[in-house]
């Protein structure tokens, strides 16, 4: 139902008789009538007039509201009466409005909670430090290998192996890769030396697998030092590779 006017002491009387066919008749003064749409009542039918020109009502929708089309003599009385339509009406455009703002409401949380959640996402997304971010930091782009000046003679191996490097991830920690071959070993021989940035909080020794003969396996003690500088412990023996893979440490 369309939203239909009313208007307070809405009422005049009817100029001549009508039929019960008729669509339009005129009024003493519709003037006491709101804007069309509305409903008037004369006698038992109630109408609903669509148009009003001067005192002509006109458009009339009849025997609306379950009443039924009569004949009116004039001078009866046309009222615009409150009716159980409009009453109705209103109630369902009163439960649209309490139905569109209860949406209204949902829509602002969901919309809430979905902005809370991207800002979440945005904030674990750039987070280095907590259980949220690592995945993300992890996955980020790593700084590449960078190649060491090897001293006392080294060499990088080659045939197929990687050569000497050494790189700094993302959490802080150094990774050294490669195989040397050739150099000096006496105790605490210089393999290379690593810049500022790239070294231990305090020296650190590890074990590095050598070659010595091209077939058996040798352990040596690899010194990192606070100072950059990477040392071979020597055992007395000739080394013909050593492996540098697998050795790492934190620069925090």
């Amino acid at each position: 139902m369309s939203r239909l006017n009313a208007a307070n002491n809405g009422q005049t009387r009817l100029v001549g008789d009508i039929t019960a066919t008729a669509v339009s008749f005129y009024v003493i003064d519709a003037a006491v009538f709101p804007v069309a749409p509305f409903m008037i009542s004369l006698d038992a039918e109630i109408m609903q007039v669509n148009t009003v020109l001067g005192n002509l009502l006109s458009g009339i929708t009849r025997a609306q509201e379950g009443t039924t089309a009569a004949t009116h003599v004039g001078d009866c009385l046309v009222e615009n009466r409150w009716t159980a339509g409009m009453y109705s009406g209103l109630a369902l455009t009163e439960d649209l409005g309490a139905k569109t703002s209860l949406l209204t409401t949902i829509k602002t949380t969901i919309v809430a909670a979905i902005n809370e959640v991207l800002g979440l996402l945005n904030t674990h997304k750039t987070d280095t430090t907590t259980a949220h971010g690592i995945n993300t930091f992890a996955k980020s782009a790593q700084e590449a290998w960078y190649a060491p000046t090897l001293l006392n003679a080294w060499v990088n191996t080659g045939s197929g192996f990687s050569t000497a490097g050494y790189m700094k991830d993302n959490f802080g920690f150094v990774h050294l890769k490669g195989c040397i071959s050739s150099g000096a070993i006496t105790n605490n021989m210089t393999l290379f030396t690593m810049p500022a940035g790239y070294r231990p909080t305090a020296n650190l020794m590890f074990n590095a697998m050598s070659t010595p003969d091209g077939a058996s396996m040798q352990v040596f003690r690899l010194t990192v030092e606070v100072g950059g500088n990477v040392r071979i412990g020597s055992n007395g023996a000739a080394s013909q590779t050593l492996m540098l893979d697998g050795i790492s440490f934190s620069t925090n």
